[in-house]
């Protein structure tokens, strides 16, 4: 009880922030939808109101992308408390779920880790978790120097966290702008609220495996933020530390969400191979994965101009991989 009245104060808080933070009442909500005059089937995950106007936060369930869609937009064909397996069960969306679900027990680095092995090239997700340090920029501007004339824009997925994006809103507007450019492409990924963090507590206690973790907060309100804000999260999420235990990840994935790994965090000394969920941290307090980063754009020069070696999105990758199930 008393984790929910804090998790609503917070709320209230960032309802008084200013203008700008109008969002009330966001909660999971799953319902089958469609567009008026479209086909197009679309699986609804959350609801909410801004601006005196109620809205959908939606997944198309064969391509992953999620939008917004207000209420005079959509036709709401079925609504089910039941997970959303039930609504759409060979989705390419329901299949991703169930494979980032088959890796729900290690843990460190549960969730979907790879893709595409057959093709050369990295899956780029950049973590920003809270820092004091200002947005290392030189990783995006080495990645736009490698990349600009050979992919336009560059896909990279960033996970954000919430207290990251308070505390430096310059850093997310540069973000926010280069992706409006068409310089690069985000997929933004939630990271939680708090991410939190305790270097004397082992791992099975800390990050989101801390006992005092809200998750629905961790969850929600990191979401909020990211709306708030101007961008729009997608259905993916990456666990603080990669650390989690089954029963926090099947929370998360009771929201909707899909987790997602990596099998090459860099500053930990693990190697990128073909097809790889390459993770750096760009929050100013890894400085040893953003240069093996460059370091690995350096070496596949060659390559990388002759399209031979490149960056997949994360999203489409996913999508390829599940149609083998």
């Amino acid at each position: 009880m008393i984790k929910r009245l804090y998790f609503i104060a917070l709320l209230l808080f960032f309802s008084l922030l200013g203008s700008a933070q109008t969002i009330k009442n966001y909660h999971s909500f799953f319902a089958e939808a469609t567009i008026h005059n479209q086909s197009t089937h679309l699986c609804i995950i959350r609801k909410y109101t801004q601006n005196s106007q109620l809205l959908y936060l939606a997944v198309n369930p064969s391509t992953l992308s999620v939008d917004i869609y207000p209420e005079r937009k959509l036709i709401i064909t079925s609504d089910s408390t039941k997970f959303m397996a039930s609504l759409f069960p060979k989705s390419t969306y329901i299949k991703a779920w169930k494979m980032a679900k088959h890796y729900e027990k290690p843990l460190q680095d549960a969730g979907i880790s790879h893709a595409l092995p057959d093709r050369q090239g990295v899956i780029l997700t950049i973590d920003l978790c809270p820092a004091l340090k200002p947005l290392d920029r030189t990783l995006f501007l080495d990645i736009m120097n490698q990349l600009d004339n050979i992919q336009q824009p560059i896909p990279i997925a960033i996970s954000v966290s919430g207290h990251w994006m308070l505390k430096h809103l310059d850093d997310l507007d540069w973000l926010k702008k280069l992706d409006q450019q068409n310089k690069i492409s985000i997929l933004w990924v939630n990271h939680s609220f708090h991410h939190f963090y305790n270097k004397n507590l082992p791992l099975y206690l800390n990050f989101m495996l801390w006992k005092k973790t809200n998750i629905e907060e961790e969850v929600l309100l990191n979401e909020i933020t990211m709306l708030e804000n101007g961008i729009t999260p997608s259905i993916f999420f990456r666990f603080p530390g990669l650390v989690s235990e089954p029963k926090v990840f099947e929370k998360v994935m009771s929201y909707g969400l899909i987790p997602i790994g990596s099998d090459a965090w860099l500053a930990k000394g693990e190697t990128a191979e073909n097809g790889n969920i390459v993770l750096v941290h760009a929050n100013g307090n890894e400085p040893l994965g953003v240069q093996k980063f460059i370091s690995l754009l350096h070496r596949n020069e060659k390559e990388i101009k002759s399209g031979d070696w490149r960056l997949f999105d994360l999203r489409e990758s996913i999508i390829k991989e599940a149609e083998h199930l």
